[in-house]
């Protein structure tokens, strides 16, 4: 049996969920505070979105659940730069896309309802 070698993915830093929100609304033009929400009452939204909207929800309550596995790798950025990647903080690459006028042009405009 060939043996196989399994290339785990991570990026050159670790953030918080808290940092990720901030980041990514930074890079929207919409530095707002962050206001949590009890799980419970996102429990409730999100199964009451699923029954009206159907597969259209943006999001299920199985998905919400997967924020609590972390998505982090001992390994962090290795395996990607063994491949040639050179693994950028997620703020460079929003910017990137925020600024370029390439792919992610229109990426924060179909976010306007989260923010």
């Amino acid at each position: 049996m060939k043996a196989v070698r399994v290339h785990e993915f991570g990026p050159p830093e670790v953030l918080s969920y808290d940092e990720i929100a901030l980041t990514i609304a930074r890079a929207a033009g919409r530095d707002r505070p962050l206001v949590h929400v009890p799980l419970g009452l996102v429990h409730l939204s999100l199964v009451l979105l699923r029954r009206v909207f159907g597969d259209e929800a943006f999001a299920t309550w199985e998905e919400a659940e997967l924020m609590e596995v972390p998505m982090t790798t001992e390994r962090g950025p290795e395996d990607a730069k063994r491949l040639g990647v050179e693994p950028r903080p997620m703020a460079d690459v929003l910017g990137f896309m925020n600024t370029t006028g390439t792919s992610g042009v229109g990426l924060f405009d179909s976010w306007e309802w989260a923010w």
